[in-house]
């Protein structure tokens, strides 16, 4: 393992729970191909400043199976920028590259080894889309600490993560005091310095969709998809909305002018159980490995170019790389066969630049912006097998 040492470590966000249950970047142990009939579309979810729903826009691509620069205009309700689709590749492949940056966060190189299959990726912390890896055979995190207090607090966190009871948090304003809800609350909230107050309607552990009602119902007890149903009252306006743990970044319905903050902390349980990892840097520009299998959980030092055996399977893995303050670049190239279809975006930015960006199919990336977060997923419909992972 190479250590490579730029400047001060960063300090991680010590909302360190939204970490914790940060967005699912899985691993492609299987890709699906495009199929005869299938289209593409781009959803555009956007901040809560905005007056606007979700964008729902088909994208001219007319080969599903053959790359194309499309060149499509997407304009998106005043003030938010357009965005230009420049470039669809059928069968993508991911390349990463951590450059030092003294304003980035810790980053590591992680690779899996096994008989069958290697894989590498880069994981940064401080970014909830892309400080984690999910597999079928176990999930890897990417977090940093500046204090020993930090990181004492964080480690009490993994420890009880998946047995803790959920909350809701709210605030008024970015720098507001936090509100905690449990969700057996009953009675409405008042928010410190607003006139606004906030109950938790309904919990439910297992959010979907009835088909034949288009209502929401509980699944089952088990915290697949964690969502609450609350309710706010700003001096008699009132707003209900759906919050989810494992999509902290996601509106449902039409945003209001209320610009309450909500998120709802939740131990999200995983279909199948699996070994957890967690890469923490700390301040002596060292990694910790913390581990959680079979009930327990483990904390000790990274070792140089060892590796690390992944408990109920034939494969091990290790860090080849850590940078103690990165920038995490992306790019996509054609992978002939065996890669997911991606798009080359173009968005102005807030000075008047613009700047690119890949997506990948049914993965998710959220933008900030001067207006709020601009989320991004790149999906199909149709053909004989839509979706992604």
């Amino acid at each position: 393992m190479k250590f490579q040492r730029v400047g001060a470590l960063s300090i991680i966000a010590v909302m360190v729970l939204g970490l914790l249950n940060g967005a699912e970047v899985k691993a492609q142990h299987g890709q699906h191909p495009t199929m005869p009939g299938m289209k593409f579309y781009l959803h555009v979810y956007f901040g809560d400043k905005s007056m606007q729903g979700p964008l729902d826009t088909p994208l001219d691509i007319v080969s599903t199976s053959s790359p194309s620069k499309p060149n499509q205009l997407i304009l998106l309700p005043s003030p938010w920028p357009s965005i230009s689709v420049l470039e669809y590749l059928p069968n993508a492949e991911l390349r990463q590259d951590a450059v030092a940056s003294l304003d980035g966060e810790p980053a590591i190189q992680l690779a899996i080894e096994g008989p069958k299959h290697s894989y590498e990726r880069w994981l940064i912390a401080g970014d909830s889309e892309r400080n984690r890896l999910t597999s079928f055979i176990g999930t890897w995190r990417m977090m940093g600490v500046k204090t020993r207090a930090e990181r004492d607090t964080l480690w009490s966190q993994f420890e009880t993560e998946m047995t803790r009871d959920p909350v809701l948090r709210a605030r008024r304003t970015e720098e507001g005091k936090v509100v905690e809800l449990p969700m057996t609350a009953e009675l409405a909230r008042k928010l410190p310095d607003s006139p606004c107050t906030i109950r938790v309607l309904e919990f439910m552990p297992h959010y979907g969709i009835d088909d034949s009602t288009s209502k929401a119902v509980n699944q089952s007890d088990k915290r697949l998809n964690p969502a609450a149903h609350i309710e706010i009252d700003c001096a008699g306006t009132l707003e209900r909305r759906w919050v989810f743990a494992k999509f902290p970044n996601y509106s449902t319905g039409k945003d209001s002018d209320l610009n309450v903050q909500v998120a709802l902390d939740c131990p999200v349980d995983a279909e199948r159980a699996v070994p957890d990892f967690a890469f923490v840097a700390t301040t002596k520009n060292g990694v910790e490995l913390w581990s959680r299998a079979e009930g327990k959980a483990r904390a000790t030092p990274v070792k140089p170019n060892g590796t690390v055996k992944i408990t109920g399977s034939q494969y091990t893995f290790s860090i080849r790389t850590f940078v103690a303050a990165a920038e995490l670049k992306e790019t996509f190239v054609s992978a002939g066969k065996g890669g997911e279809p991606a798009i080359l975006l173009s968005m102005d930015g807030a000075e008047g630049d613009r700047s690119e960006l890949w997506l990948s199919r049914s993965k998710a990336r959220t933008l900030p912006t001067q207006l709020g977060p601009l989320t991004l997923i790149f999906d199909s419909r149709g053909g004989s097998s839509a979706g992604g992972h």
